[in-house]
């Protein structure tokens, strides 16, 4: 099974401001110009992004975005079953586990 681009994404915007791209910066690397390397995950499509690489909704980055809201509730789920009463922790865990299969692609 393909990975996903590992975090953080960022948005990086363009000087002017008309266009921006999700990138991961990838750590300790440069380009040959002395800038911080990234990996483009998506642009925004607008000018000077429309011929760039974008993210397959099929693939493991795509897998990833589509799962993102319910990795953030199962975060949330987490830390109410430690800090509020009544809250367990199996419903945290069952919740977790399926935000996980869901951006793996199961």
């Amino acid at each position: 099974m393909a990975e996903f681009t590992p975090g953080p994404w960022v948005w990086l915007k363009s000087y002017s401001g008309d266009y921006a791209e999700l990138v991961h910066y990838v750590p300790n690397e440069t380009f040959p110009n002395g800038q911080p390397k990234y990996v483009r995950v998506l642009d925004d499509g607008s000018a000077g992004g429309e011929y760039s690489n974008s993210i397959d909704p099929d693939g493991p980055d795509g897998m990833l975005v589509q799962a993102a809201p319910d990795l953030y509730a199962a975060c949330q789920l987490m830390v109410d079953a430690i800090t509020k009463p009544g809250t367990g922790p199996m419903t945290a865990f069952k919740a977790a586990k399926d935000a996980i299969a869901k951006a793996d692609g199961k």
